[in-house]
This record gives structure tokens, C-alpha cells and sequence, in this order.
């Protein structure tokens, strides 16, 4: 990181991706972490919390 805060892509992949390797071996916390610090969108939708919202009267 720069003094501006500035992180390269890269750098900051390899940072969460040796996070990830090591956190892979508790499947719950592994997804957890994925979802929080996600590289897509499938990774930031993969846990679905209990809300309490009505989901069918939402996708209508």
C-alpha cells in the first residue's frame, strides 16, 4: 500500500488468497471469510442469512 492507500490488484489478491489457503480448512469459516472478502459476486451471495423478509413476494 501507498502513502495514498493505494493497494495493487495483485498484491491484494495474493494477500486474501494466502488468508483463504488458510482458512480452507474449516469449510464454515472458509465460506464465511469468501463471502465477506469476495472477488465476485457468486462469493458475496454464497450464505443466505436468515431475514425476514418474504422471498417469494420479492422476486414477484
Amino acid at each position: 500500500m501507498d502513502s495514498r492507500g493505494w493497494l495493487d490488484d495483485e498484491d491484494g489478491k495474493a494477500y486474501f488468497n494466502k488468508t483463504r489457503d488458510l482458512k480452507a480448512q474449516d469449510p464454515e469459516e472458509f465460506t464465511t471469510f469468501c463471502a465477506e472478502y469476495c472477488f465476485d459476486g457468486e462469493e458475496a451471495f454464497s450464505l443466505e442469512g436468515n431475514n425476514k423478509f418474504n422471498k417469494i413476494l420479492i422476486a414477484e
